[in-house]
């Protein structure tokens, strides 16, 4: 991810965070981990003059057993959140149970994907000047953000992105509105690594094909009101509403019979 005229990477080798200074080239060790069960680092950015990352440990089978909770689609991995300030080499842990991914939303402001035992998956948004989460909000459990290794947020059109590992398309969800998401540009890529989408400005860049790919999201992602949609398969939308904002509701088949021979007309697509 990318600082003040810095980029940071990991290094699995040294179970830690590099530092490298565009201008000069010169590479720093800012970050090793002293923690005999390190397993990796992902899902670095830098907020408000800190770097924060996902911290991976191993984890015995009893312990992830324990906590994981396999109805709701959760798994326990050992995930933790760490921030590093770079100027004093001060590590701390960010308190987050359940935590999956986190990007940055602001300038002051990260945003969490996590699990939690009372309300199941949500959004929560964490203040890092105060240190407090300011909002949460319950997500869909029909999308596969579970499954995704990368997030990101574009604060111009104020929705989180996402790729759709079964349809190779980038997905766009507004957090405080539960259901609504827009699939909005084909990549054609069945896989993302970790902090491999980003969003910058209203505009969002991935690799394909060797070269940097921009795409400015207001060109694909129409402002209508969400088209209502059941479907049987949340695996993916039909291409016909790629880039319409969409309200999604994944229905067994007998209960799809029911809204037809009831002759509901709540719904624009089946």
């Amino acid at each position: 991810c990318a600082g003040e005229g810095v980029l940071y990477a990991s290094d699995s080798e040294e179970k830690g965070i590099t530092e490298i200074d565009i201008t000069s080239g010169k590479i720093t060790i800012v970050y090793q981990s002293e923690d005999p069960s390190f397993w990796s680092l992902f899902d670095m950015t830098v907020c408000n003059g800190k770097l924060y990352f996902m911290y991976q440990r191993s984890v015995d089978y009893a312990e992830m057993q324990l906590k994981t909770d396999y109805t709701a689609g959760y798994e326990y991995k050992g995930e933790q959140v760490m921030c590093l300030d770079t100027e004093t080499s001060r590590v701390e842990e960010v308190e987050v149970p359940g935590v999956k991914r986190l990007c940055k939303k602001s300038n002051t402001e990260l945003l969490f994907f996590a699990y939690e035992e009372d309300t199941g998956f949500s959004y929560l948004v964490y203040d890092t000047e105060t240190g407090d989460f300011k909002d949460s909000y319950e997500a869909n459990q029909e999308n596969d953000l579970r499954y995704s290794a990368v997030m990101t947020y574009d604060n111009v059109s104020e929705k989180l992105l996402y790729p759709d590992s079964a349809s190779g398309r980038l997905r766009a969800l507004d957090i405080t509105k539960k259901g609504t998401q827009a699939d909005f540009y084909s990549t054609g890529l069945s896989f993302f690594g970790t902090n491999s989408l980003q969003c910058v400005n209203g505009c969002t860049y991935f690799m394909l094909d060797g070269k940097v790919k921009r795409i400015d999201n207001r060109s694909y992602i129409k402002k209508t009101e969400p088209l209502k949609i059941y479907s049987a398969d949340r695996a993916s939308l039909p291409a016909d509403v790629l880039g319409y904002q969409v309200n999604l509701e994944v229905l067994d088949a007998e209960e799809l019979a029911t809204k037809l021979l009831a002759g509901d007309s709540d719904f624009d697509l089946l």
